[in-house]
């Protein structure tokens, strides 16, 4: 399988933020049922229960279907996980443009003291897992099912595969969108490989894809799949 690098966090993702609070709610009022969403490279859930709770809190019915190679990462999706002080973590999630009300969905299961600094257990609530399963899957091996899903997440992942296997990793997700579905793609270290920078500026029209949302990056980091072109 084809492994990539685990570092993750809460509430980092401006396109996730954003997706929740101006894209999904009306997704979800259209469809009139609960929004399906796929992440590809979820590593061990913070950004998984990050994105969910963010789309509880706007009222947003949904189940993520979330896939990493990692076994390692994998064992501890359901926390709990080490993070700063509580407080510390509320003040990075009120400074990004994740809504408030989002860490009412996680438990505090304890508060030890570290090296003179403290640090607090935290892990989704029983009520916030209910929306998301994780699997153990690679999607370049194992294709999601075609338009199963209403919206994608492949962040952070694409820029550590060659351009042949990131190509397949596109496209099998992209296959997984139903038409007019929200893709969000966003890669941190994309400055550093020329390339990457230029397959970036390709992939929409490469995929299929429009660019709906900039989310205040210098590349578009959310985007919706258009229908296919008639013969």
């Amino acid at each position: 399988s084809h492994m990539i690098p685990t570092y993750t966090g809460f509430f980092r993702e401006p396109n996730i933020a954003e997706f929740s609070h101006s894209l999904a709610p009306e997704m979800a009022r259209q469809l009139g049922s609960c929004l399906l969403i796929a992440e590809v490279g979820c590593s061990s859930g913070q950004e998984t229960w990050s994105m969910s709770s963010a789309l509880l809190a706007n009222g947003v019915d949904h189940h993520i279907d979330a896939f990493d190679t990692n076994d390692e990462a994998l064992r501890q999706v359901a926390g709990p996980y080490d993070t700063l002080k509580v407080e510390s973590l509320r003040r990075i999630q009120e400074d990004s443009d994740y809504p408030a009300g989002c860490l009412s969905h996680f438990v505090v299961s304890s508060t030890v003291s570290v090296e003179s600094s403290y640090k607090a257990q935290i892990r989704p609530s029983r009520a916030l897992q209910l929306h998301a399963s994780f699997q153990r899957r690679d999607i370049i091996e194992e294709p999601l099912a075609p338009e199963r899903y209403h919206a994608a997440v492949v962040n952070n992942v694409l820029f550590h595969y060659s351009r042949t296997y990131r190509n397949e990793l596109m496209q099998h997700t992209v296959d997984g969108l139903q038409p007019g579905g929200v893709l969000m793609v966003e890669d941190f270290s994309r400055k550093r490989n020329q390339d990457y920078l230029l397959w970036r500026l390709q992939m929409p029209q490469q995929f299929g894809l429009r660019a709906i949302k900039n989310s205040q990056q210098d590349l578009p980091t959310i985007f919706t799949k258009l229908p296919a072109k008639s013969a």
